[in-house]
């Protein structure tokens, strides 16, 4: 089964994300590869967009993620052993992090400047990619997202490699995937077309339809604007 596009995805995974009923989510977008799906997914469930910036590591004979994934405020997952043995030298790996790091600053304060920091505290992070294969990524960014205080975490994603999916569920308080793949492939192979966005260009959609939201924000509001003890919304999701 694939996917005609980024549209097509967000309507159906808007409606298993639905039946867990997040307290007032946020949709994140695992930038720069999820953002069309979390511009999407976000339009369809009306609800506020941000993004969460991570870099998937790509050395010379790796597939990028293979070996690990960098994001925001440093957050890294390295797969040495794996490195070790594919004989791609550590320092090599380390300077490609180090790269991918400043980067991924760069970016960051780019996107702030448009774009301020949706706040967490008190609601569901809807964390958005366009798919897992080796589930590095999201495994930064779900990291990332607990350190900015979100009370409940949601990894929703159309397609994903089971094994990587079974690694990230114990990372996040709820997963939503349309279709698990038996095996680790690239993303892409699963839709008829999905855009491959510069991050430039990936930055100017996510702040044009994040603005659009929050222009429409009066008419979405009113519905469980509450807070608790952390850990609540995720127990609300999990008991459904």
């Amino acid at each position: 089964m694939t996917f005609h596009n980024p549209a097509e995805a967000a309507r159906r995974l808007a409606e298993q994300v639905r039946r867990l009923r997040p307290e007032r989510p946020v949709v994140v977008a695992l930038a720069p590869r999820g953002v069309p799906l979390a511009v999407n997914l976000a339009a369809v469930l009306r609800a506020p967009l941000d993004a969460v910036l991570v870099h998937e590591l790509a050395v010379p004979g790796c597939p990028p993620g293979v070996l690990g994934a960098v994001g925001e405020e440093s957050v890294s997952v390295l797969n040495r052993p794996l490195a070790a043995r594919l004989g791609v030298d550590a320092e090599l790996l380390d300077k490609t992090a180090q790269y991918a790091s400043a980067r991924t600053e760069d970016l960051r304060r780019a996107l702030r400047e448009q774009l301020p920091q949706q706040p967490l505290e008190g609601r569901t992070a809807v964390l958005v990619d366009a798919g897992v294969a080796t589930g590095a990524g999201a495994s930064v960014a779900a990291t990332i997202l607990r350190h900015r205080g979100a009370e409940a975490l949601m990894l929703a994603v159309p397609v994903g490699a089971r094994s990587a999916l079974r690694q990230l569920g114990g990372q996040v308080d709820a997963l939503v995937c349309v279709r698990e793949m038996p095996w680790p492939r690239p993303v892409h192979e699963w839709y008829d077309a999905y855009p491959e966005l510069g991050d430039h260009e990936a930055r100017q959609m996510l702040v044009q339809s994040a603005r659009e939201l929050d222009r429409e924000a009066p008419a979405m509001a009113g519905a469980g604007a509450h807070g608790g003890a952390r850990g609540r919304a995720a127990q609300a999701m999990l008991a459904r």
